[in-house]
């Protein structure tokens, strides 16, 4: 018998089913856990994580599968494929990409965009829909340099348009949606929490990290983070030799 585990359950449940349900469905969660002789975490950040919580696990790093034609875009292609979406050209553009919930951290994302306002050339596109979605476009009604494509089937389209992924994730497994990005050769800006420093220790370069929370620390990256081909190789790279569905 074996499990794979994608989830910190006493992080997760707490805060998507409140504080008494989420801490009996994770302990109940754990202890299920431990009667299955083999568990599999997602990973290395998982499976320490889970030490604590007194849980032996293996691990495997959560992976993709590359098609023939993902690869990193010319500009060219970058700038059709805005043209495509009706994303101004000559901004700076930041992709998100995830359910609307409390652990995704949504809201202190569009506010720290909110922030900055429409003179700094930056556009962010929130794909997804969720719980939260309604609150984040009152937060920034007046924003038009906020975009809310909904819950879509051509997310490649957007990743293939953008500048930089960005994450605002409290918690995570390892995110499929980063390595996602990643397999575009779009560098990220992450949360500073342990599987996404995990996944840019995999090559130096690749992207940055804002202290969690943080409206200071995302917005002086957001306005001195500059992507460069060098970015895109490095980001390209983590998938291609590690994070694979091959591999």
């Amino acid at each position: 018998r074996l499990a794979s585990q994608r989830n910190d359950p006493h992080h997760d449940y707490p805060m998507q089913y409140g504080a008494i349900l989420g801490s009996i469905m994770a302990r109940s969660h754990v202890s299920f856990l431990n009667k299955i002789p083999c568990v599999v975490a997602c990973s290395e950040s998982l499976r320490n994580t889970n030490l604590t919580n007194g849980l032996t696990t293996h691990c495997i790093r959560n992976g993709i599968a590359l098609s023939d034609g993902q690869r990193i875009p010319s500009e060219m292609e970058k700038h059709a494929m805005r043209i495509k979406l009706g994303i101004e050209s000559n901004a700076k553009v930041f992709i998100w990409c995830g359910p609307f919930i409390p652990r995704k951290m949504p809201t202190f994302l569009v506010s720290a965009f909110d922030k900055l306002g429409s003179s700094q050339n930056v556009v962010l596109c929130m794909i997804g829909a969720g719980p939260l979605l309604s609150k984040c476009k009152r937060i920034v009604s007046n924003n038009s340099s906020i975009v809310f494509p909904g819950f879509i089937n051509n997310v490649d389209d957007y990743l293939i348009a953008g500048d930089v992924f960005i994450s605002s994730s409290s918690a995570e497994g390892l995110p499929n949606s980063v390595l996602e990005a990643l397999s575009w050769g779009l560098p990220p800006i992450l949360s500073d929490i342990s599987p996404h420093r995990e996944i840019l220790s995999l090559s130096e370069g690749a992207g940055a990290l804002y202290t969690g929370g943080d409206f200071n620390s995302l917005i002086k990256l957001l306005l001195s983070f500059n992507p460069t081909r060098e970015h895109s190789n490095a980001a390209r790279s983590i998938v291609v030799n590690e994070l694979s569905a091959t591999r």
